[in-house]
């Protein structure tokens, strides 16, 4: 009967967190798409930038992972003051991380751009986008450090439903843009 029920708990984890990085997922779908109704050059610069954005998410994605491996083994022990620890060092590392990129795209844009595309029209594009998404690298950075320490403690249906509103939002956003 233990068994049962922990396999049960696994899979409802489980089909959340499957679901949460569908959506996630869909978010730079839908940008696309409505990139797509402009020309092959903004559409090309955006795609250069959210490279940038990939490589910091991926960043993000680990040290999240690695603390939700860690507090995870605190949270079925029940030693919630070590987790708090383990949770303000990801969180500070990954506002480090935000802060340092937000330094380096403000400061050397061209750089940033350079190691993705060389075609100057495709540049200059990424870099307009570049400067008003530089300007979420923080909040993206407190919300992914946030939402692990909530699946460390066995909360995922926050973020599921957190992506559903950023989906939502996002394609209001971009729809209202096109008008």
């Amino acid at each position: 009967m233990e068994k049962r029920n922990f396999y049960r708990s696994f899979v409802a984890v489980y089909v959340v967190l499957v679901l949460q990085n569908v959506i996630s997922l869909s978010v730079n779908l839908a940008d696309n798409l409505m990139l797509g109704s402009y020309s092959e050059t903004a559409l090309s610069g955006v795609a250069a930038v959210n490279q940038i954005q990939f490589v910091y998410q991926q960043i993000l994605t680990a040290i999240g992972d690695g603390l939700v491996i860690l507090c995870s083994q605190y949270w079925g022990k029940k030693q919630t003051g070590t987790m708090k620890k383990i949770a303000a060092t990801a969180m500070r590392t990954a506002l480090f991380a935000a802060v340092f990129l937000f330094v380096l795209v403000s400061l050397f844009p061209g750089k940033a751009m350079s190691f993705f595309t060389t075609d100057a029209a495709i540049a200059a594009q990424g870099m307009r986008y570049m400067k008003t998404i530089r300007f979420t690298y923080v909040f993206f950075a407190v919300t992914m450090i946030l939402l692990a320490s909530m699946r460390s403690v066995e909360t995922v249906n926050i973020a599921f439903y957190l992506s559903i509103s950023t989906l939502v939002i996002n394609c209001c956003i971009n729809f209202t843009r096109e008008q």
